[in-house]
């Protein structure tokens, strides 16, 4: 486990109708919507993480790579049959990846995420740190989880150079192997989250920026600058910088070794809902 990163900050998605894929998520995964601005809106999942859905123009967004089933958002709740009855959408059964107790389905927009149900009796990695806390997790008085829905727990990965990408990520964010198969390696980013990696479609060569992805994600980091200096030094070059309307932090991206996009931030003087539950959390 890194101790310069921190969790999962942001789950990225780009899309041409915000209010639908929206309402989407906060009716049927129950996560709260805690800011929007012009049309994008933000929700919370759990711990430090958002879901955020940014508007495109509808020509970009149909233009960008498919990424339906290269980046999968994984979401534990606490029971998979209530999210099901809830749901009322036929599970995804095509190019899925293997992995006990979790069933796939796909939003409206034919974007595929995950639900895995919590254990007690056979607890994973999230379940051992969570089954110590509350039931509900709360942002403030005003934004909390449902009993249902423990938030936002893994990210998949997915691409015939699974191996080496995981290896990527070990190497130059140290993060530490928990679970290795021979279809699976699962890494642990902090207590709370984790990523995986699995075979998948053919390695993508790499985006040329941000905007040119449907799916892209960022760490959220205590020294951003050590770990931007740490994979310059090892010969990978930054996509692009970006700094956020509110100025309180520039974020590096960069593609991994299947193409896929990630960014990495230090966020500093925020007055972000979710910002202020981080420093708490993480004493930061």
């Amino acid at each position: 486990m890194n101790n310069e990163i921190y969790g999962i900050g942001w789950y990225l998605r780009r899309t041409y109708n915000t209010q639908d894929i929206s309402a989407f998520y906060l009716n049927n995964l129950e996560i709260p919507i805690i800011r929007t601005h012009n049309e994008n809106i933000v929700h919370w999942c759990g711990s430090a993480s958002v879901v955020g859905f940014n508007q495109v123009d509808k020509e970009i967004a149909l233009s960008t790579p498919d990424q339906s089933n290269s980046l999968i958002a994984l979401f534990k709740v606490e029971s998979k049959k209530r999210f099901a009855n809830t749901l009322h959408l036929n599970e995804e059964t095509e190019k899925i990846p293997n992995i006990p107790s979790v069933t796939f389905y796909k939003d409206n927009e034919g974007i595929i995420f995950g639900i895995k149900e919590t254990s007690i009796k056979k607890p994973d990695y999230f379940d051992k740190y969570w089954n110590k806390q509350a039931t509900h997790q709360q942002l403030n008085n005003e934004f909390k989880l449902s009993d249902n829905q423990r938030g936002l727990s893994s990210l998949i990965i997915r691409s015939k150079n699974w191996l080496q990408n995981a290896k990527f990520y070990q190497e130059n964010l140290d993060f530490s192997i928990i679970d290795e198969t021979k279809e699976n390696i699962e890494l642990a980013i902090d207590a709370f989250t984790t990523i995986n990696f699995m075979d998948g479609d053919e390695s993508k060569v790499g985006y040329s920026s941000r905007l040119s992805s449907r799916q892209s994600f960022v760490f959220r980091c205590r020294d951003v600058k050590s770990i931007f200096n740490k994979l310059i030094d090892n010969k990978f070059i930054p996509l692009e910088k970006h700094i956020t309307e509110d100025n309180a932090g520039e974020i590096y991206y960069f593609n991994d070794l299947s193409g896929q996009i990630f960014g990495i931030q230090t966020r500093t003087n925020s007055t972000r809902i979710e910002d202020r539950y981080a420093e708490k959390k993480y004493n930061l």
